[in-house]
């Protein structure tokens, strides 16, 4: 066989390889250029394209409701819209949900989504209120820009962080429950916050939260809280909220004249908190390991009082601690003494209840100890108008113990 022989190539063809060998060069080290913006609507009668089925059936529903009755996706009419609420359905994608710029109001009620699709939601900058419950939504980068936002409630998400919403000018409300949050920081940068809630988040401490200037309701249950350090800073609280802690105690709380409701229920608590004498109403101080009463101040306003499942044996410290109190709860203690409540006369008002269950006052001959003082006391607080709700303790050798 011949063999044709082997030829250079001609300078014409060497030059055409070459260029098309700088060009895939090039190419290779081009960067990518930057994405446009998602289209906006430029065209007010644009129909919007809304993939899932389940949020163009939500959407629909919302402009029938906000337009009297058109059901036209335009770019126009998702404009009208005022409220989106979804409800018991898989979203596969949240596209054409940014077209609703004018939405003050918008919630996902078990309605789970892909968390990467949050993005859209940054386009509704009007939102005055807005509701994650049980989505896997795991970030609030979205929210930085929502200005107007008044209201923001999170319950069962995987939000770790607050942090873009810090410094959100009319931001009065936050809940996050049952969640992972453990962060609080940037709630101290909010100038209108009012209420936080937590419910059943890993929240360790109270942290920059302190630095509210306007924090009035703070509410912090089922948590890891060891310390309630820099509470005092907070001198707007009115209700204050921290059960199922670990509280093994709390800062003096004279100085926060504004308080009127504490609750410290399922905690660690030794002694009771030095309170705020002024204006406090409501007091719980339920299921804690107090043994005495010893430096409570007298509280005048005080109508509710719970010493519940604590082992609390003297009330001598309640006998001048208030005048008109509804409702005191001292069950399951090892109370064995009721004359402290009989010494001032204005103790109760008329028709208050007394929960007495679970003690060892030996009434009713519960105990081999009968003590007639403890009936004397019942017929003086009877006629005073008081109601009782009283069983006797269960457990002799602890009331033994602690009989005089």
């Amino acid at each position: 066989m011949r063999h044709r022989p082997l030829t250079s190539p001609s300078p014409s063809r060497r030059l055409a390889a070459l260029a098309l060998l700088l060009v895939l060069l090039a190419a290779c080290g081009t960067p990518t250029p930057p994405r446009d913006p998602e289209p906006q609507c430029t065209d007010p009668s644009s129909l919007v394209s809304i993939p899932d089925e389940n949020l163009r059936a939500s959407i629909t529903t919302a402009v029938r409701r906000d337009t009297g009755g058109s059901e036209e996706l335009t770019c126009a009419n998702l404009a009208v819209v005022k409220q989106l609420n979804i409800r018991g359905v898989t979203l596969g994608s949240l596209e054409g949900v940014q077209y609703l710029v004018n939405a003050t109001r918008v919630s996902f009620d078990n309605s789970p989504f892909p968390p990467s699709h949050a993005a859209k939601l940054a386009a509704l900058t009007k939102v005055k209120d807005l509701t994650f419950w049980e989505v896997p939504l795991d970030t609030l980068a979205f929210a930085s820009k929502m200005t107007d936002l008044e209201s923001l409630s999170l319950d069962r998400t995987q939000v770790t962080s607050l942090e873009p919403l810090r410094g959100l000018p009319v931001l009065a409300s936050v809940v996050v429950d049952h969640g992972v949050l453990a962060n609080l920081d940037a709630l101290g940068s909010l100038p209108a916050l009012t209420f936080f809630r937590s419910l059943g988040n890993p929240v360790t401490s109270l942290g920059q939260l302190v630095q509210s200037s306007s924090l009035t309701n703070l509410e912090i249950e089922n948590s890891e809280l060891t310390s309630l350090s820099g509470i005092t800073q907070l001198a707007t609280l009115r209700v204050l909220r921290v059960n199922g802690a670990k509280l093994a105690s709390v800062p003096d709380l004279t100085s926060m004249t504004n308080l009127e409701e504490i609750y410290l229920a399922r905690n660690q608590l030794t002694a009771v908190p030095v309170l705020p004498p002024v204006n406090l109403d409501v007091l719980v101080l339920s299921y804690n390991q107090l043994t005495n009463l010893n430096g409570i101040a007298r509280s005048p306003k005080i109508t509710k009082l719970l010493l519940d499942n604590n082992r609390l044996t003297d009330l001598l410290p309640l006998a001048d601690l208030a005048d008109g109190i509804e409702n005191l709860d001292l069950a399951n203690n090892l109370i064995w003494e009721l004359g402290p409540l009989t010494v001032n006369p204005d103790m109760f008002a008329p028709g208050a209840w007394l929960y007495l269950r679970l003690n060892c006052l030996g009434l009713n001959g519960a105990l081999p100890y009968l003590y007639p003082s403890n009936n004397d006391a019942i017929y003086t607080l009877q006629a005073r108008g008081v109601n009782f709700n009283y069983t006797p303790y269960q457990d002799e050798e602890l009331c033994e113990a602690v009989l005089p």
